[in-house]
């Protein structure tokens, strides 16, 4: 290619960044870059530049307009050279077509290329031509001719030495005589045929005819050239066989490209049409340019009715689809609902998500957006809301009803317990205890089912509130467990329970909620064991400087729980024999109500069980220390026993006193039979090392207890040796003081156990340690009982006048206010629940009427509801004290009591000029 001082180069091509990457690249030696973007500016720019060095045609805009523009060019007799340059190419397309131009793949540095052959420097290998002509010796033409074409030249005589040279380098020309493939009846050109690069044929004939021109072709000839071969019309061949050649294999190529390409698109809409998401794309000026067959569906519109409208006519607002427009065009994307038009008119809600379209070259053609209705999601979201709101209101209102009822039942329960108290209290006979017996266990069992009731009803309203008060550990599973071992004991069960030493005794929490676990596991175990035994352990499974992580195990050898049934018990209403011939009773409420009681402690519970061995429940929970907890009493002082004699025939027994003697710096001998006992009494007798106590239990295997303890006081060693018996639950015998025995009832707890040995030390007289009071101090009272149900009227009218007080009694709340007008009372005993009206407000209006007067009556709630709401609200209202019903006579007497006491003390610090009167009135 001729070499320019100041060369133009013109471009056909619409990509601007490739045109920007050439201006870079051809800057110094092309000044002169016309840069057109379609053909008919490419002619104009050819015509009007006088010298133009290349003309660059880039075929992956625009290859059609393209491929006919080159082939037009090469077709004049002034050629222009030409560059066409290819997305991508066929196996050896790059070439060099001499006297035509080159032919380049895009993805190679064009710019180096073109450089080259701007400076005239060879940009590729020159092409190989293979002339094969038996005759071609004699004229010497086409060798000349095509060397100074730039073609390098083979030459063949045979058409087995071309076949061999074929093979070996691949020709992009081959000229052939006619006689030649006649006589070997086209086996080259069959060759060249099946090569998938190979080269551009051309044939020289004598004397070409139609007919022999056609069968040429019909073996693949490219073209044709008459012999003799003349300079002139052989290069014009050959060029445009070579030419032509090429084109037509890029063509091809490009062909099958765009068949790609047009498979992928439409695999591309398919995807878009089957999409359940309606997909609509708009251009800049908001004209649809993209609808989906799921937008058909869901506007009502047919594809071909909305592409080039605009977009507002799927808009309720047009507005609001501008505003989305502008902003996804201005940020790249948006998310959010918008209210739909459909074709009908009518609307409807979607969720869309907007974000930028762009061209191959990445400029910002429109905004793609991709939504779905929502319509039915949101009415299902008022559907959930209005259930939420309606099974809120239902609970709300289940909650109230459960509390109604629980006042009702346990009104009536109220009176059968207390009026089987005091009957129980009377002279009676053998049959008619046991009757009464009976009807108590009845009732209290159907106060129980109440409890439980009433206690779920307030943890799945959300109205359950853990109380966080000081309490002590040990003598909480003291005071639950005694109960508990007397059922055991009842059923013929051994019960056991040990606390791990490193346990803390101070802590803070809901002392009765605990309490309830424990009854609620303790008892099931009961309810579940035949025969054996059952064992409670505590033990620390981890501890901060403010709370403690405890584990407790209740472990028992009954009936076991299936595994299909070990998660399921935890449910509510659930019970691992749920058929209506089942052995055990109950309501499925017991471990459904620990499960959330637990949770509340911040706790879990399971269960390890196999079905007819037994069963072993675990609860962590985790409760506060006291801030300034005081010791344990065996941690600071030491005892003046040392040795020490266990008679326990129940093995978990003997290991759990012994371990805490041990713990305690004592000396404990276990033996487990009455015999042994004497036996071991008399070998420490004769080796100078006496026991000091000996603990015995009363239910041996061999020996009673009491008469163990007889042969040991008949003894005379023994005759002044403590005895501490270990007896059943609720259980004496006759001979206890006549043998001089100090007795403690099983379970034994480390505490009391504690107490019962050190009173066994000499110690000075003392004033004897204040106890409980189990009644109300001397002196008579002026009460006043206000209650509508008359069997309660008369159980607490009962149990007040036994107490030697004085007691006056009114149906409702307005008699209740009257007769607090009329005379003076020291006490009031305030039902909550009243006809006309009821005890809050009935005390509200005593507190009116007492306002200025410089006395307050104390009044105590009684009632059945027991939420902590219940009874802040009872204090809120004025009240001083609260009893739940039903009413058992300790728990009021003690109420009574406390009230007292806070009045007492109220009036003592007071300073008043009838102080002493006020005392007196209180204490009296």
């Amino acid at each position: 290619m001729p070499k320019a001082a100041s060369p133009a180069v013109v471009v056909l091509s619409r990509d601007t960044t490739w045109c920007e990457h050439l201006r870079r690249g051809l800057a110094d030696l092309a000044p002169h870059l016309l840069f057109c973007h379609h053909a008919e500016m490419a002619w104009q720019a050819l015509q009007r530049t006088p010298a133009v060095a290349l003309f660059v045609v880039d075929l992956a805009p625009a290859p059609h307009e393209g491929w006919r523009l080159a082939r037009f060019l090469s077709a004049l007799p002034h050629r222009v050279p030409v560059v066409l340059v290819a997305e991508s190419l066929p196996p050896a397309s790059q070439a060099v077509v001499p006297g035509v131009g080159l032919l380049l793949a895009r993805s190679d540095d064009v710019a180096l290329q073109l450089r080259a052959a701007l400076g005239g420097q060879p940009v590729l290998a020159p092409p190989v031509a293979l002339v094969v002509d038996p005759a071609v010796e004699r004229g010497q033409v086409p060798q000349r001719a095509l060397a100074a074409q730039g073609y390098r030249l083979l030459v063949a005589t045979t058409g087995e030495a071309g076949r061999r040279l074929l093979h070996q380098h691949r020709p992009q020309l081959l000229l052939v005589a006619q006689s030649l493939l006649e006589a070997e009846a086209g086996a080259l050109l069959a060759e060249c045929r099946a090569a998938e690069d190979g080269p551009a044929v051309v044939v020289a004939v004598t004397s070409p005819s139609p007919e022999r021109l056609w069968r040429l072709w019909q073996w693949g000839a490219t073209a044709w050239v008459k012999k003799p071969y003349r300079s002139a019309p052989l290069l014009a061949r050959c060029a445009a066989a070579h030419w032509g050649h090429l084109l037509a294999r890029l063509e091809r190529a490009w062909q099958a490209h765009l068949r790609h390409l047009q498979a992928a698109k439409d695999e591309a809409e398919n995807l878009i049409d089957s999409s359940l998401d309606i997909i609509v794309s708009v251009d800049r000026q908001r004209r649809i340019i993209a609808f989906n067959r799921a937008a058909e569906r869901a506007f009502g519109y047919r594809k071909a009715e909305v592409l080039g409208r605009a977009v507002d006519v799927l808009y309720a607002d047009p507005a609001e689809g501008l505003r989305i427009h502008e902003h996804s065009l201005a940020t790249g994307a948006f998310a959010g609902e918008i209210t739909n038009r459909r074709r009908d008119g009518t609307t409807f809600v979607a969720y869309l998500s907007a974000s930028l379209l762009r061209d191959a070259q990445g400029q910002v053609v429109g905004v793609m957006g991709v939504s779905r209705d929502v319509t039915e999601k949101k009415q299902a979201e008022a559907a959930l809301r209005a259930a939420k709101e309606a099974a809120e209101t239902a609970s709300r209102t289940k909650s109230q009803f459960l509390a109604n009822v629980s006042h009702e039942l346990r009104t009536p329960l109220n009176g059968i317990l207390g009026m089987t108290e005091l009957a129980l209290e009377t002279a009676l006979t053998p049959e008619q205890r046991e009757y009464l017996g009976m009807v108590k266990s009845s009732a209290e069992a159907l106060l129980g089912l109440v409890n439980d009731l009433l206690d779920f009803s307030k943890m799945e309203a959300g109205k359950l509130a853990l109380e966080a008060a000081p309490f002590s550990l040990r003598e909480l599973l003291a005071e639950t467990l005694k109960p508990l071992a007397f059922q055991a004991q009842r059923k013929g069960l051994a019960f056991v329970y040990a606390v791990d030493p490193e346990v803390p005794d101070a802590l803070q929490g809901d002392a009765g909620r605990l309490r309830q676990i424990l009854v609620n596991l303790v008892g099931n175990a009961i309810k579940f064991t035949p025969r054996g035994e059952i064992v409670v352990r505590v033990a620390l499974q981890q501890q901060t400087a403010t709370e403690a992580c405890l584990h407790v195990c209740v472990q028992d050898t009954g009936i076991g729980i299936p595994a299909a049934k070990q998660r399921a018990i935890f449910e509510p209403f659930v019970q691992g024999d749920g058929s209506t011939t089942r052995q055990y009773g109950g309501t499925g409420l017991g471990l459904a109500i620990v499960s959330q009681l637990v949770a509340l402690m911040a706790g879990r519970v399971w269960v390890e069980s196999q079905e007819g061995q037994g069963s072993t429940f675990h609860v962590t929970l985790r409760l506060p220390l006291q801030p300034e907890a005081p010791p344990l009493p065996w941690s600071t002082a030491a005892l003046a026993v040392r040795r020490v004699l266990v008679v326990e025939a129940h093995a978990a027994t003997r290991q759990v006193l012994c371990a805490i003697l041990r713990r305690w710096g004592l000396e404990p001998l276990a033996v487990a039979t009455g015999a042994s006992a004497l036996q071991a009494l008399r070998h420490a007798q004769a080796a100078g090392r006496p026991f000091d106590l000996v603990l015995l239990d009363a239910q041996l295997p061999d020996l009673d207890g009491y008469a163990v303890a007889a042969q040991i006081r008949a003894w005379p060693p023994g005759a002044k040796l403590p005895l501490l018996v270990l007896t059943p639950p609720a259980s004496d015998h006759p001979q206890r003081a006549a043998l001089r025995l100090v007795s403690l009832s099983k379970p034994v707890g480390e505490r009391e156990l504690w107490e019962v040995l050190r009173n066994l030390e000499p110690a000075p007289p003392a004033a004897p340690a204040a106890s409980l009071p189990q009644s109300i101090p001397p002196g008579s009272l002026r009460v006043l009982l206000a209650e509508d149900d008359p069997v309660n009227q008369r159980l607490a009218l009962r149990l007040l006048e036994k107490q030697g007080h004085r007691v006056t009694v009114v149906a409702n709340g307005a008699e209740a206010v009257a007769a607090v007008a009329s005379q003076p009372f020291d006490l009031v005993l305030m039902d909550v629940q009243m006809p006309c009206l009821d005890g809050l407000a009935a005390t509200a209006a005593i507190r009116r009427q007492e306002a200025g007067s410089g006395r307050r009556v104390p009044i105590i709630a009684m009632t059945a509801h027991t939420t902590a709401d219940d009874r802040q609200r009872c204090l809120a209202a004025g009240m001083d004290g609260y009893v739940a019903k039903p009413i058992r006579a300790q728990e009021l007497l003690a109420a009574i009591a406390e009230v007292r006491a806070a009045v007492a003390e109220k009036a003592l610090c007071t300073p008043s000029p009838r102080r002493e009167d006020a005392v007196a009135s209180v204490l009296s």
